[in-house]
């Protein structure tokens, strides 16, 4: 039963170099809260609050209430739409990571690229929802504050666990029965998007995350939720439900929040400061982690115990740079104004309109008349038609009136997409490559915020990919293996199983198999064989030491090339026009291209199977070549190869 009264907790025993850390976080994350959201320049003279919230309302077509009875309630959605046109194309776009791992000597590890790719995959597969249902949600705030934060985190909870007894009757409610159980512990890699009023960053002028001095982020959980979180840390019990502010009360010794707290949430803060290698949780005020003094710095739960590595777990990108300042500026941010006026004069169009079919009257017959008057047929009795005048001039909206909501709705498109992008056809005798031609021109306008979600999968996909190496390598279980002096208790680990494009271009699944256990590159290959045998799929099997994989001191790159999603007529179209011109260059120069290659690519362009569709030519037996002929080789000699790089072996490397 949740706990209904507000209970007295007892202060936490915080030794004096902790009490002294937390005061100097206390000073920290005020000075930030409050230069951010001061009035800025950057922010058209507004506070940061008002500054967001108008580019909300902006963004997401907000109609304002009336403030006369004869005021319109509309609104263009100019805005709104142009949004909506930039969400669809980057929706539509394949942005998933390419990979590529380099040696302590610099050498190139592809196959270690691929595997981390995949991993990558299927870590976002396994997130609650799934990392492409937050997808849209990612990028529709980017578009709407023209800045956006995300967080790549591991999380750990637990839920109770429990299970009902069958032969209840639910008409006997006594008779319904359940069993208590060990709570049931989730762990998972989970990509949180933030609001940009719960990030807090240490220097307003730094557009870069990680050379931000401190990074804070701030969130209000449900004391359920909490509890299932940190219910188990030692310094929950101390943990104060309600805190009252009083801003002229020395926050040092008292409780604390950054802000008003909601009933029955508690306040979370993380501050993260990577220079000095520091983490630190704080709930409604409470520090969750001990402080220590180092050399005359504070040294406390270390930032690169998260994953590895000594960077903040924010992924940050900018829509379009706003010099010295960290924040970047959207299409609302610039169009808002444009769009209030478009949203008046189309009021006035509507107000204008109504006055043309239904004008001001001067009833001069001294009687009380009803509007039903301007309906068609209507008859009134003993009026005459001039007794009944019209006030003023009441002739509808003017030409140049159009013309001016025209110009202000071009301005509109000048600052956001270019028409074409909003779904206007293509010439219809223009060829597949002048198509993309087009669009390409098209899309020069939506530049910054392709290069914007680029910056933010490419940060997202490396937190991720060290958040893997740091936290899939822990062992999950214990097992026993029997040896020549008896049983030995070893630590398992994950198996990963990810449905991915192979090595040769063919779809199969890719198997990491994280063990101590080392097997050679015969009994692998002969693995792979029996189990796409058995399971009629391709499979790659991938035996990773994760002692190993864990400690590597590699270099990986992280690139984004962003590819249409559906595009597969277009992409056919054009190589069938490619394929028609390389035939033409060879039969004028006589060297004609790969046919099978040219014909099996086809194929694969309209998803059918090469061998079925196209039948492959018998080789014709040749006699063979005699020792002493041209051409032919001497006997017992080793043919020919040419010369390769030998990368190095992966299977090697990771077992150790």
């Amino acid at each position: 039963m949740e706990d209904t009264n507000v209970k007295e907790v007892e202060k936490v025993p915080y030794s004096e170099v902790e009490i002294k850390y937390r005061d100097h976080l206390i000073r920290l994350m005020e000075k930030a809260r409050d230069v951010r959201d001061g009035t800025h320049e950057e922010f058209d003279g507004q506070t940061f609050k008002q500054w967001y919230d108008s580019n909300k309302r902006a963004a997401n077509s907000y109609i304002p209430p009336k403030v006369n009875k004869e005021d319109v309630r509309t609104t263009s959605g100019t805005t709104h739409e142009k949004k909506i046109t930039i969400l669809n194309a980057l929706l539509n776009y394949n942005l998933e990571p390419d990979i590529e791992a380099f040696d302590e000597e610099d050498r190139l590890v592809h196959e270690l690229g691929t595997i981390q790719e995949d991993l990558i995959k299927k870590s976002r597969k396994l997130e609650t929802p799934e990392y492409d249902d937050k997808r849209p949600f990612i990028y529709d705030d980017l578009l709407n504050q023209g800045t956006k934060a995300v967080e790549d985190t591991f999380i750990e909870y637990s839920v109770p666990s429990k299970e009902l007894q069958k032969g209840f009757d639910t008409s006997d409610l006594k008779s319904m029965k359940w069993e208590n159980r060990l709570k049931k512990v989730y762990k998972r890699c989970e990509t949180n998007p933030l609001t940009l009023m719960d990030v807090y960053l240490g220097n307003f002028t730094e557009p870069h995350i990680q050379k931000q001095p401190f990074v804070f982020t701030r969130r209000m959980v449900h004391k359920n939720e909490t509890k299932s979180i940190y219910g188990g840390w030692e310094r929950y019990k101390y943990i104060p439900e309600n805190i009252k502010l009083d801003p002229n009360e020395d926050a040092t010794y008292n409780d604390w929040a950054l802000k008003e707290l909601e009933k029955d949430y508690v306040e979370e803060i993380k501050f993260q400061d990577k220079w000095g290698n520091n983490f630190m949780i704080l709930l409604n005020g409470v520090m969750m982690f001990p402080v220590e003094e180092y050399e005359g710095s504070y040294s406390t739960m270390p930032l690169s115990a998260l994953r590895g590595i000594c960077e903040y777990n924010i992924a940050w990108t900018i829509l379009e740079p706003i010099a010295g300042c960290a924040y970047g500026k959207s299409i609302p941010s610039k169009t808002k104004v444009d769009q209030a006026v478009f949203d008046e004069m189309m009021k006035m169009v509507i107000i204008k309109t109504r006055k043309s079919y239904k004008p001001p009257i001067a009833n001069l017959t001294g009687k009380t008349l009803s509007k039903r008057i301007f309906e068609a047929g209507y008859i009134q009795d003993g009026v005459r038609p001039d007794q009944i005048q019209e006030i003023g001039t009441n002739m509808g909206v003017t030409a140049p009136e159009f013309n001016a909501t025209a110009f202000i709705k071009g301005i509109i498109d000048e600052k956001s997409v270019s028409p074409i992008m909003e779904g206007q056809e293509p010439n219809k005798k223009a060829t597949a490559r002048q198509i993309v031609e087009q669009k390409q021109q098209g899309m020069m306008k939506m530049g910054l915020s392709i290069l914007a979600v680029i910056s933010l999968e490419r940060q997202l996909s490396t937190l991720r990919m060290h958040s893997i190496m740091k936290n899939w390598t822990e062992a999950v279980d214990k097992r026993m293996i029997k040896l020549k002096d008896g049983l030995k208790e070893v630590d398992s680990y994950r198996t990963v199983s990810v449905d991915t494009k192979l090595d040769d271009g063919e779809e199969g699944i890719r198997e990491i198999r994280f063990t101590e256990e080392q097997k050679e590159p015969s009994q692998i290959k002969a693995e792979e064989e029996l189990v796409s045998k058995i399971r009629g799929k391709k499979y790659r099997i991938h035996y990773i030491n994760p002692k190993v994989y864990k400690n590597l001191n590699y270099t990986f790159y992280t690139e984004i090339t962003p590819t249409e999603k559906n595009t597969s007529e277009l992409k056919t179209a054009m190589f069938e026009e490619y394929m028609d011109k390389s035939i033409q260059i060879g039969m004028a120069t006589g060297r004609m291209p790969n046919l099978d290659y040219l014909l099996t690519r086809h194929a694969l362009l309209n998803n059918e199977d090469p061998d079925k569709v196209w039948q492959r030519p018998e080789q014709p037996q040749m006699p063979p070549q005699m020792g002493g002929m041209q051409g032919g080789q001497p006997q017992g000699m080793p043919q020919a190869q040419p010369k390769q790089t030998q990368q190095p072996s992966l299977n090697a490397m990771l077992n150790g």
